[in-house]
């Protein structure tokens, strides 16, 4: 588990989707959950998006740039790019709203 802003996330190996979503259910806390399923194919210029670097850091970056095999992330209040480019491994999801109460990931559940 990793918290970033009052947010709980929680990373597991890859079970299948049934054994994600329960794995989610077992640790939420809030009343409404919303499940949302995206890939590394879904993501494009402009999504925020999860993954993980190659130092093991969970990064939370915006996509500036979509190449054949990698994507080019920048952080939103960063002048330069990241070094790093962000290959379809190290994505684990794209975020996609906050509704004051939860944020919503895909392939997972992000709860205040």
């Amino acid at each position: 588990m990793f918290s970033l802003y009052n947010h709980n996330s929680y990373i597991k190996e890859n079970g299948g989707l049934s054994d994600a979503r329960n794995y989610g259910i077992e640790r939420v806390t809030g009343d409404y959950i919303l499940f949302v399923q995206a890939s590394y194919d879904d993501c494009n210029v402009d999504d925020i998006i999860v993954y993980k670097s190659s130092e093991g850091k969970f990064i939370i970056h915006e996509i500036i740039e979509e190449h054949e095999d990698y994507f080019i992330t920048k952080g939103c209040n960063n002048v330069l790019a990241d070094d790093e480019k962000v290959t379809k491994d190290m994505v684990y999801g794209k975020y996609i709203t906050t509704l004051g109460f939860m944020s919503i990931f895909s392939g997972g559940i992000s709860k205040n």
